[in-house]
C-alpha cells in the first residue's frame, strides 16, 4: 500500500470519543468576552436573583436541566417581547403581597445556611 494511501486511511477516522465531563457551576455562566461593555454588574445581580429563587445556597450547585418540554411549555406561551413584558407586569400586580413578604423570607433563608458553609466564591 502507498505511503499517500496510508494517510487519507488513517485521517478519514473519526476521532476518538471522549467521555462528557458532568456539567460544573461554571458552565452556566457568560465568558467575559460574551458580555457587552457596562454589563457585568446586571448579570451579577440576575445570576443572584436567580439562585436565590432556585434555592442554589452554595456556589456549586447546578441549577436543573431545562427539558425539551420546558422549551416549548414557554415557547408556545411567549412569542415577543411585548407578550413577555404584559406577563411579567401582571403576575406582578397578582402577587404583589407575595412580594411584599419577600425579604422575611430571605431573611429566613439566610437564618436557614450553616455557618460554615460559604455562599462566596473563594472563601
Amino acid at each position: 500500500m502507498s505511503e499517500q494511501r496510508k494517510k487519507q486511511r488513517i485521517n478519514a477516522r473519526p476521532p476518538p470519543k471522549r467521555a462528557l465531563k458532568p456539567k460544573q457551576p461554571s458552565n452556566w455562566h457568560l465568558n467575559k468576552g460574551d458580555l457587552p461593555d457596562g454589563s457585568a454588574k446586571t448579570k451579577t445581580a440576575f445570576e443572584l436573583h436567580i439562585r436565590i429563587l432556585w434555592l442554589m445556597l452554595t456556589q456549586f450547585d447546578v441549577p436543573p436541566t431545562v427539558t425539551a418540554a420546558d422549551r416549548q411549555c414557554y415557547n408556545a406561551r411567549y412569542s415577543s417581547e411585548p407578550q413577555i413584558k404584559t406577563s411579567v407586569t401582571s403576575r406582578i400586580n397578582k402577587y404583589m403581597d407575595i412580594i411584599n413578604d419577600a425579604p422575611e423570607q430571605v431573611q429566613a433563608l439566610r437564618d436557614s445556611i450553616p455557618q460554615s458553609t460559604s455562599i462566596i466564591a473563594n472563601n
